[in-house]
């Protein structure tokens, strides 16, 4: 399957859950590719820190968007997951990620009218793409650094659910783990910090389950 994560802004965490989605798909067993296709290369970064006695993920630096759609159609006849880092911007490469994957993951942190302004114009270029590929592009939206704490965030999630496009059911919180895992080369399934690996266990659980319905 084609997984993307993909956004059009930055700092929402596309590489966070890519890199966090691959690791658990690797510790399951699962042979896994992330296509980096984000001009910082931040995965591409993180993959060199990381040890070699960790499960093998395999990373590919894809920027150019005449090369995307033949060379991440190749890595899926040799994968079994592969998981598109997408670049922060509304783009002719973004709009070709969008219409390669099985399943478009978007996240989203509850920040306020701009991250909504931004989800709603996502669901209007989604429309448009749905129009000329002439099929329903399936994709969720996944809340990121929430906190319970503050009545924004709980508002932000109930805001979102009145989208057509719906977020997932899990949320990744707010947590230290993340940036302390991704220094290391790892995600936080291989980290200490039980409650972050138990969040993205459940992500990971979520978005296995709606790519089995294809």
């Amino acid at each position: 399957m084609i997984l993307s994560c993909i956004s059009y802004k930055g700092g929402v965490g596309k590489s966070t859950i890519s890199q966090n989605l691959a690791i658990c798909m690797a510790q399951a067993g699962l042979n896994v590719c992330i296509v980096d296709a984000d001009e910082s290369q931040n995965t591409h970064y993180w993959i060199e820190a990381r040890d070699a006695s960790l499960p093998t993920i395999h990373v590919e630096k894809i920027t150019n968007d005449k090369e995307i759609a033949l060379k991440v159609r190749d890595l899926y006849q040799q994968f079994d997951y592969v998981i598109i880092d997408s670049p922060p911007s509304q783009s002719v490469i973004a709009d070709k990620i969008i219409m390669l994957s099985h399943l478009v993951l978007v996240p989203v942190t509850p920040k306020g009218s701009s991250e909504v302004n931004t989800a709603e114009q996502f669901i209007n270029q989604i429309r448009n793409l749905e129009a000329i590929k002439e099929k329903e592009i399936l994709a969720r939206f996944a809340i990121n650094e929430f906190d319970p704490r503050p009545i924004l965030h709980k508002e932000f999630v109930e805001r979102f659910k009145e989208f057509p496009i719906q977020p997932l059911n899990t949320l990744l919180h707010r947590r230290v783990a993340y940036g302390e895992a991704n220094l290391l080369g790892k995600g936080v399934y291989e980290h200490s910090d039980a409650k972050a690996k138990a969040e993205v266990i459940a992500l990971y659980n979520e978005v296995i389950s709606i790519l089995e319905t294809i």
